[in-house]
């Protein structure tokens, strides 16, 4: 048999064995992991649910980034969501290794419990759909994992799109990228919008935008507040590498080694300033949390 007539074959296998696929079939897991709850599953409630995806994928989408603090390692966090019922987080913390970087797992059949995921992502759940577009390219081309797809099977872009279109938080910060939207504006409104529902990645993108004034008018007062308001979700070293980025577009506007920026109101979007018309001094504020993430 030729390489090609092997690929074939192993192609039609990994889309047979998904038609048959089922959550109680998610036998391929690791061995040192309970099965999944899915009569825990439907007693979710969608706003539930909800908030379990947004702390997921802040978790997922950070995954090489180090644990978020040294109390509450990412592999727990995601595992305590796993067992409250949140299917994407049972299949992720089966496929990988999130307590150490995210790498694929070889204790588990990987391409399986993938199908698992992609028959979700085919039948419309978004988060599934956004796991396909997140995660896929590691499987597929990093790892080889996975066979190549299908002439007809849905590309991750398009998941990517179908995602974003229905509101996840996490794809519709990545649908505002460059590459999918031309215009600076229309990449700042997508990830406020996923920044609006709790998306960590999507409050330092605009951190960034409103720092060198692209898409938006340069605001630094807003520029820092959208890195306070990632502090607040996560302690993720990527959090403290943006917050210095984002402090040195500040501080070069000034040249000066601290400045003032206006403060304002936790938990408004960032859209309503202190109305007494305190100021933050960037440089404590930075510091105070490159020592929370390190201490």
């Amino acid at each position: 048999m030729t390489p090609e007539e092997m690929n074939k074959v192993l192609r039609t296998l990994y889309l047979l064995g998904g038609l048959v696929m089922t959550t109680a079939a998610c036998s391929a897991q690791s061995p040192d992991m309970p099965p999944f709850d899915a009569a825990k599953a439907k007693l979710l409630s969608p706003e539930r649910r909800a908030q379990l995806d947004v702390a997921f994928f802040n978790e997922f989408d950070t995954r090489r980034e180090g644990p978020p603090t040294i109390d509450h390692p990412r592999a727990a966090r995601v595992h305590e969501m796993a067992k409250e019922g949140f299917e994407i987080a049972f299949l992720a913390e089966n496929i990988f290794n999130l307590g150490a970087g995210g790498v694929p797992r070889v204790e588990t059949d990987v391409p399986k419990l993938w199908r698992r995921v992609k028959l979700l992502a085919l039948a419309g759940d978004p988060s599934a759909q956004c796991l396909v577009w997140n995660a896929e390219p590691m499987l597929r081309e990093e790892f080889s994992i996975l066979p190549p797809p299908e002439p007809d099977e849905p590309t991750r872009y398009q998941m990517l799109e179908k995602a974003a279109l229905d509101g996840h938080p996490s794809c519709m910060g990545d649908w505002g990228n460059y590459q999918y939207q031309n215009d600076a504006a229309a990449r700042v409104q997508w990830n406020l919008k996923g920044a609006k529902k709790g998306c960590l990645i999507c409050r330092l993108r605009l951190a960034f935008a409103y720092a060198a004034g692209e898409g938006v008018e340069k605001a630094d007062g807003v520029a820092w507040c959208w890195i306070l308001e990632s502090w607040a979700i996560s302690k993720a070293n990527t959090v403290v590498g943006d917050a210095q980025a984002v402090a040195g577009l500040i501080q070069r506007e000034f040249l000066a080694p601290s400045q003032q920026v206006k403060r304002y109101l936790a938990g408004t979007n960032c859209e309503n300033e202190d109305p007494a018309g305190a100021k933050i001094d960037l440089k404590s504020s930075l510091e105070s949390l490159v020592f929370g993430v390190r201490k």
